[in-house]
């Protein structure tokens, strides 16, 4: 799934063992057509034989989470990158989420650079 206007903000702290973090959050729009094509991928890999073991507890309830996730966009976003309260003009095509987390001490063994093309 791509997002768009992502935002990650956390309080970071170094001790003797590492690296850890709290007040974190994450936050973004998600448009329907990303979550849409994702529950498509999903479903096609859940009509494989066998169907990928990282998957078989997924494949289950994926009709649920394909109806309940039709119900979670809330706001509309327009093609100049502004967002508007959903109307008759304006269908609701997208989803803003804000998630908290905090994560425990770890230690950076490296890094990889971004590949370039």
């Amino acid at each position: 799934m791509a997002l768009s206007n992502v935002v990650i903000s956390a309080d970071v702290g170094f001790g003797e063992t590492g690296v850890s973090s709290d007040g974190g959050f994450i936050s973004g729009i998600l448009a329907r057509d990303d979550y849409s094509a994702f529950i498509d991928a999903l479903d096609g890999a859940c009509a494989s034989d066998p169907v990928p073991d990282a998957l078989a507890m997924v494949c289950n309830d994926l009709p649920q989470v394909r109806n309940a996730g039709q119900n979670m966009f809330d706001i509309h976003a327009k093609g100049d990158g502004t967002f508007v309260a959903p109307d008759d003009e304006h269908p609701a095509n997208a989803v803003s989420f804000c998630v908290s987390f905090t994560m425990a001490q770890a230690s950076i063994v490296g890094f990889m650079s971004e590949k370039k093309d």
